[in-house]
C-alpha cells in the first residue's frame, strides 16, 4: 500500500462548475453514470451511483470498491447560470 504514517483518503466531497456548456446538471449525473461503469468495467472495480443525501438540488453519491478498499465521494453540481446568462448579454464589442 503505503509508508508508514500514510494516510489514505476514503471520503471526498466533489465539487463540479460547469462552463458555459447549456446542459442540466442531470446530463453530467448521466455521463457520470455511464462513463465511471465503462472505467470500472475496464479496470475491474466495483462502482455505484446513488441520489444526493441532504440538502442542495443537483448532486449524486459514489460509492467504489478498488483492490479491496473501498471508497464514497458525494458529488455537487454547483450551478451558476444566473451569471453566465449575465455575462452573455454583454457584447464583446
Amino acid at each position: 500500500m503505503g509508508q508508514a504514517g500514510e494516510t489514505q483518503v476514503k471520503r471526498r466531497r466533489v465539487f463540479y462548475i460547469p462552463g458555459y456548456d447549456p446542459f442540466h446538471p442531470r446530463r453530467y449525473r448521466e455521463l457520470y453514470r455511464g462513463e465511471s461503469a465503462e472505467q470500472a468495467r475496464i479496470s475491474n472495480y466495483e462502482i455505484s451511483q446513488t441520489p444526493k443525501r441532504g440538502a442542495g438540488p443537483y448532486g449524486w453519491q459514489v460509492e467504489a470498491c478498488l483492490e479491496g478498499t473501498r471508497t464514497e465521494a458525494e458529488i455537487e453540481v454547483l450551478v451558476w447560470s444566473d451569471i453566465v446568462r449575465s455575462s452573455m448579454s454583454q457584447s464583446i464589442l
